[in-house]
C-alpha cells in the first residue's frame, strides 16, 4: 500500500518490554488505539520495526526492544534515579523519540496479566503499579476477571477472584499520586456464563485503548479515563458484594474511603469502622515460639482491617501503640533492641503488615514482595509502616540483612520492598539467630513531577545476549 505521507504524523516511538510477545502486544495496543493498521518492516529481527496507518495517514513508526536492559539503557534504573522505591519492570515502556537531543521520553507503562488474580497472586504486581505512580509515569493493568481454579483432570473447582481491596489499591494510588494507575478488566476465556453477565458492565479494554491514545496525543486526562476509574469502583462493589462473609468494607463505604485525602483521615475513619482483624495461621510453614505469642498478642490489643479483614496488613491505632509497645517489650524482653521499642512507643497509627516472605525450604515467596507496596497504595507515604517477617529464610540472608541491608535490597527484590517501603522491620524466624532481628529504616520519600528522559538506547549486538521470546 501507498502511503500518503512519508513522515509519521504523531512521533516516533519505541517499546521497551519484558519480552518479544509482550512488545508486540503493545504495539496492537497503540494500532487498536488509533483504528489503524500495522505493517511490518525489513528490520533486524532483535529490533523489528513496524509502521502504524489509518486512513493512508503514517500515523507513527514504532520499534520494539524486546529484553530489558539490553539496550544500553535499564529503565528500572532510570525510574530508581526518579524516586521508584523498587525496581519492578513492568511488561512494556512506550516511548517516544524527542527529535534533536538523542533522548526518548516515558510516556506509559503496561502491564500484561492472564494469571489468576486471587489469593497473595492478586497483589504480586503492586510494586510496579507503586513504582510507576511515585514517578509520575502513567499505567495500565491489563486482568482478567472471571477465572476458575482447575483440580484433579484440569475438572474445574471454582471461580477465584481478587479481593476487593486490590483492585481499590489502584485507585487510592491514582487519587494519593495524582496520576493514572487502573486496573483494566477483560472476562477470562474460562468465565462461566453468568458470571460473564455479571462483570460484563466493567470490561475496559476498548476504554483501555482510548486512554492509550490520550497518552500518545498529551491529552491526558481523558474522559476514558474517567469511565475506567468508574468501572474500577464498580469491580471492587462487585467483588465486596459477592463475598460470603462480612469481612470487607461494602457498598457506599468504599467511596468515602476512597474520597479521604491523607493517611490520617483513613485511618480515623477505618477506626471508628472497627473491622475487626486477626492474623490467619499459616499451618505450612514452621515458625517460633515467640512469633506465635506475637500472634497472640496482637489478639489481644485493638487491631483494625485497612478494608478486608483477611489480607496480611492491619492497623494499630494510636491509642493502642504504646500498649503494643509496652507487650511486646514483655514478650521479647532484652532480646529486642531498645531503640525499637522507644521507635514504637508513640502514640500515632501504625501499619502492620505481616509477610512470610519465604516457602519450606527458604526460597523467596515472590508474591509477598508486593504486600508492604499494597500498603503504601492505600494509605501513601505519612502513616507508618511496620513490616513483621517470619518465613525460614536461609541463614546467610539473615547474615547479610544484619551486616549489610542496603546490599541484600540490591540483591533481592523482596527485601527491597521491605527496606525501601517500612520505617522498621521485625524478623522473628526458625532460621535466624538470636531472633529477633530488629531495622529501623527511612523510607524512599521522593515523588518525581517532570517529564522522564533518557538517552536514546541503542542495541547491544553481542552475539552472547539471549533475547526471550
Amino acid at each position: 500500500m501507498n502511503l500518503i505521507e512519508t513522515k509519521p504524523q504523531t512521533g516516533f516511538l519505541r517499546i521497551h518490554g519484558d519480552n518479544v510477545v509482550e512488545c508486540e502486544r503493545g504495539l496492537h495496543l497503540i494500532a487498536d488505539s488509533f483504528s489503524a493498521d500495522i505493517r511490518h518492516l525489513v528490520s533486524p529481527p532483535y529490533m523489528p520495526r513496524y509502521e502504524i496507518y489509518a486512513e493512508g495517514m503514517l500515523l507513527f513508526a514504532v520499534e520494539l526492544l524486546p529484553g530489558h536492559g539490553r539496550w544500553g539503557v535499564n529503565i528500572q534504573d532510570v525510574f530508581q534515579s526518579h524516586g521508584a522505591p523498587v525496581r519492578e519492570a513492568t511488561d512494556i515502556v512506550i516511548t517516544k523519540i524527542v527529535e534533536g537531543n538523542g533522548s526518548e521520553e516515558i510516556l506509559l507503562a503496561v502491564e500484561f496479566s492472564s494469571a489468576l488474580p486471587a489469593g497473595n497472586n492478586a497483589w504480586q504486581r503492586s510494586g510496579r503499579a507503586l513504582a510507576c505512580a511515585v514517578v509520575g509515569v502513567p499505567y495500565l493493568y491489563f486482568t482478567e476477571v472471571g477465572g476458575v481454579e482447575l483440580g484433579e483432570n484440569r475438572a474445574v473447582k471454582a471461580p477465584r477472584f481478587p479481593n476487593p481491596i486490590v483492585p481499590f489499591s489502584y485507585l487510592t494510588a491514582s487519587e494519593t499520586y495524582q496520576v493514572l494507575c487502573l486496573p483494566v478488566y477483560a472476562l477470562s476465556p474460562s468465565c462461566a456464563e453468568r458470571i460473564g453477565a455479571q462483570f460484563s458492565q466493567v470490561v475496559g479494554v476498548e476504554d483501555a485503548c482510548q486512554v492509550t491514545r490520550c497518552v500518545l496525543e498529551s491529552h491526558l486526562p481523558c474522559d476514558s479515563q474517567e469511565v475506567l476509574f468508574r468501572k474500577a469502583v464498580a469491580v471492587v462493589n462487585i467483588l465486596a458484594e459477592g463475598r460470603k462473609r462480612s469481612d470487607t468494607l461494602r457498598g457506599a463505604e468504599w467511596s468515602e474511603f476512597l474520597e479521604l485525602d491523607t493517611g490520617e483521615r483513613k485511618v480515623a475513619w477505618l477506626t471508628r469502622k472497627q473491622l475487626g482483624w486477626q492474623k490467619k495461621r499459616a499451618s505450612k510453614v514452621e515458625t517460633t515460639v515467640t512469633f506465635q505469642g506475637l500472634t497472640e498478642l496482637f489478639a489481644s490489643i485493638q487491631t483494625v482491617s485497612v478494608g478486608a479483614s483477611d489480607i496480611p496488613i492491619c492497623l494499630i491505632p494510636g491509642t493502642e501503640r504504646r500498649e503494643l509497645a509496652t507487650r511486646m517489650l514483655n514478650l521479647y524482653s532484652d532480646s529486642i533492641a531498645p531503640e525499637f521499642i522507644r521507635w514504637l512507643d508513640v502514640d500515632s497509627p501504625l501499619l502492620v503488615v505481616w509477610i512470610t516472605g519465604f516457602k519450606p525450604r527458604g526460597d523467596d515467596s515472590r508474591p509477598d514482595r508486593g504486600l508492604v507496596p499494597l500498603a503504601r497504595m492505600l494509605f501513601g507515604d505519612d502513616i507508618e509502616i511496620l513490616s513483621i517477617v517470619s518465613g525460614p529464610a536461609k541463614p546467610p540472608m539473615w547474615e547479610l540483612l544484619r551486616e549489610n541491608a542496603a546490599q541484600l535490597a540490591q540483591q533481592n527484590g523482596l527485601w527491597e520492598a521491605v527496606l525501601h517501603l517500612s520505617n522498621a522491620v521485625l524478623a522473628d524466624s526458625p532460621t535466624l539467630v538470636n531472633s529477633p532481628l530488629t531495622l529501623l529504616l527511612t523510607p524512599v520519600r521522593k515523588r518525581n513531577r517532570d517529564i522522564i528522559r533518557f538517552a536514546t538506547a541503542f542495541p547491544v549486538t553481542n552475539c552472547s545476549t539471549t533475547i526471550r521470546i
